[in-house]
Formats: structure tokens, sequence, C-alpha cells
């Protein structure tokens, strides 16, 4: 097989599948044959050239569509974007652990894989059963596979397409970043090469991806992540009321960590290709202090609207941290919050035994929680008390942690319930499957 990763072709395929030619920047085209021939370049067979065009038909189509949607679709483009929330730092500085918590509070929302991999129609119009959901939970299951190190270095890849993306996800289909979440099917490994940064161009289709996800839904504000400190007027100019906070860890470990990462991903995203792990450290390496240095010269790291923490800091007390960011950016706990927290304390006071908290994850909301009660109804109803279901899925189906992902759980558990990340609905649904696996328990024990 021959011309196979050919620009101009695929873009004309991209035309032609989806009766569309605006690709919302003129520049466009000289930049995504700069990628195609980029992309030529890296050793790969014609199988691997085969896969590798399919995601650029992927994320042509996707830009089409998106870029469209943005045309079409009556007050789209007037969402306004109030008062995100944002979480940055180096590359394996506790970032994750700090976004998935910022994202599982209820008057939160965060961008979820499904919705950044397939962003049109607009998300926030989709039904609890869109397809595209089960598509990305499908896609990750793929990428589990090929990478299982990666799920042991990041497990929270188990969420599949209700994880959790970077805010460069959303500019995948600008073709200036290949991140392994919208590549992994080419054999390229952790490729760093693509188009030219254009901080404006990415933070506008950033904005308007939230947009995008934000429409027909209720108004909560953003929690998010990304790695903003390279770009932080860009960043300042595009959410001017945003709030930052930016984790700071020991480079030595920093370095280690994401080197280790880099080896990883590339193993698991090159079929098989032989790789220098050297040559990888020496890029990583290079580039965490490119970072470093950045952070040290860059004069708008003392901009007020940055809250600064130690790594050491935040996990040590990872939710009381939060807590100081909330207050830092002006978030307060609602009357009706903190009335919730206390009525929750005499009700679990009202039932007979000892309160256990149930949770899938037990560690993301456990901690959420406890810090809630204690801040706001001054008690620790759970003591230290907690159940996890994917333990317990373990050892219902003697199976190992990669098997007990949500998705893959048997659907003898499961009560036709909506799931719809609202935090009652999340409750009630894991509420009900643990009702089904400990009578299914008791069942095993009698």
């Amino acid at each position: 097989m021959t011309d196979l990763l050919n620009a101009e072709k695929l873009l004309q395929a991209a035309e032609a599948e989806t009766g569309l030619g605006d690709y919302g920047d003129d520049s466009f085209r000289e930049r995504f044959a700069f990628a195609v021939e980029q992309l030529n370049n890296v050793s790969m067979d014609d199988a691997g050239r085969q896969r590798t065009a399919g995601v650029c038909h992927w994320l042509l189509t996707s830009r089409l569509n998106f870029f469209n949607d943005h045309k079409t679709c009556p007050g789209l483009a007037d969402e306004v974007i109030d008062r995100p929330l944002f979480a940055t730092g180096e590359p394996r500085a506790g970032t994750t652990l700090l976004h998935a918590l910022l994202s599982v509070d209820p008057d939160a929302q965060s961008l979820r894989f499904w919705e950044v991999m397939y962003p049109s129609p607009p998300p926030g119009l989709a039904k609890d059963d869109d397809p595209r959901r089960a598509r990305a939970d499908e896609d990750w299951r793929e990428i589990n596979e090929m990478a299982p190190e990666w799920l042991k270095i990041h497990p929270y890849n188990d969420m599949l397409g209700d994880g959790l993306p970077e805010c460069e996800r959303t500019w995948a289909m600008d073709f200036r970043v290949m991140t392994p979440t919208a590549w992994w099917r080419a054999p390229i490994g952790m490729f760093l090469a693509g188009g030219p940064a254009d901080a404006a161009a990415q933070y506008r289709i950033h904005k308007m991806m939230l947009q995008h996800c934000q429409h027909g839904r209720p108004k909560k504000r953003w929690a998010l992540k990304g790695f903003h400190g390279p770009r932080l007027k860009t960043f300042f100019d595009t959410y001017p009321d945003a709030r930052l906070i930016w984790t700071h860890r020991d480079p030595v470990q920093v370095t280690a960590s994401r080197i280790g990462m880099a080896i990883t991903l590339t193993r698991a995203f090159s079929a098989g290709q032989p790789i220098d792990e050297k040559a990888l450290a020496a890029v990583h390496l290079a580039a965490t202090r490119g970072g470093i240095q950045d952070t040290m010269t860059n004069p708008l790291v003392n901009d007020p609207r940055i809250f600064h923490v130690r790594y050491q800091d935040f996990v040590a007390d990872p939710v009381g941290t939060i807590g100081k960011f909330y207050e830092f950016s002006g978030f307060a706990m609602t009357v009706q919050a903190e009335k919730a927290m206390r009525d929750c304390v005499a009700w679990l006071k009202t039932l007979p035994g000892t309160p256990v908290f149930v949770a899938c994850p037990v560690a993301f909301d456990f901690m959420f929680v406890q810090w809630y009660l204690i801040r706001f109804a001054r008690a620790a109803p759970f003591g230290h008390s907690g159940i996890d279901l994917r333990t317990l899925a373990m050892a219902l189906e003697n199976s190992n942690w990669q098997h007990t992902a949500k998705g893959r759980m048997p659907t003898r558990w499961n009560d036709p319930l909506p799931h719809t990340h609202i935090a009652l609905d999340d409750a009630l649904e894991q509420g009900a499957m643990f009702c089904n696996m400990l009578a299914e328990l008791r069942r095993k024990n009698t």
C-alpha cells in the first residue's frame, strides 16, 4: 500500500464524508500538511500508516463538525464561561488527583473524555443513552489493553469515557500536539512533533469546547486541568476571571516520574518498535528543565489569580487544600449545602448499627464527604470505615483490579437507574449496586 498518508487526500475524504469544508482557521490546511509530513518521517509499516490515516480522518471530521456546530447551533457561541477553576503544575506533580477532587464537587462540572473525543453534536444536548458514551468506553478499554502499565501509573484511566481529560486534549484536532489519548492507534509512541504552537488558537478551541459542553446544561462552575504555566498571558486573556491552583513538586521527583511515564507510553504505542530510552529521557529532562526555567522567570507566576501550593502540603491534606483554594477563589459553602451536611449527620444517627461509607472509588468520595462533614457539621460519623465497590467486586468475581472498572462489572449488579454524574443520581446508582453485590455475597456465604 502506498500514498496512505497524503494530506490533500485526507482533507478531501473528510470533506466528502461531512459535506463541510470550513476548518475554522485559514492556516489549518498548511499546518495539517506539515503534521502529515512529520508523521511520514516516523518509521512504520503500511498497516501503521493506515491506522495513522484513520486517526487523521477522525480528527479532521471532528473538527469540521465541531466548527459547523458553532455556526449553526443557536446560542452556542454565546455561552459565557464564568469564573472557571483550573489545576496546573509540572507533569507528575499531583494535578490529576487535584483535578479529580475538584470534579466531584456537586457544584462543579468537568470535561469528560467522551465529550472531547466525540464533541459533535454538542454534548450538553446529549441524552443519557447517547452512543458516544459507549464508543468512548470501548476506546478506553482498547487503550488500557494496549497500555496496562499506564493504568497502574494512572488508575483514573479505569473511568473510561467518563474520565477527566487534560485541557490539551481539547485541541488535539488542531494537529499541534499529538497527545496519546487521541493518537493511541497510530504507532508513533510519545510523538512530540506537530504544528507550531499558537496559544491564542489553542485557547480559542478550548473555550469553544467548554461552550459546546455547557450548552443545554444547568450552569455550574468549571473545574479543569492543564499545563497552563508556559501560556499564562493567553490563558488569562481568554479567562480573565479564572482562578488557578498550581502545585509545585521536587523537580528531581517530577523528572524521574515524567521519564518513567514517557517510556511506558512510548513502549505501549510504538507497535513493538525498539525505543531509545536514553534519548527519551534526555528529551523529557530538557522539557522539565524548560518548564521550571519558565516558571522561575515568568513574572505572571505572581499574578494574584494564582494559588500556589507545595506538593507535599497538598498530599498531606488534599481536601483541606481545596478548601483553602475555594476561599481564595471566593467560593463559599452555601447555607443549603451546610444544612444538608448537618441533616446527613442527624439522619445517620437514626440508623441502627455502625455507619460504613460505600463508594466507587471510596478514596475520592470519602475524603470529600469526610472533610465537608467535619468542616460544616463538626462530626465524623463514618470514622475510618469504608468499603470500595471495586475491591468488593474483586472478591466476588475472583478478579483483578483492572477488570473491575465500572464498565466491566457484571450487569446483574445494575439497577435501571440514570447515569448522569449528578451527585444524588450517582449515590443512588452506587447504593443499588452495593445492595445487589451484598445480597450475592450473603448467598455465597450461606
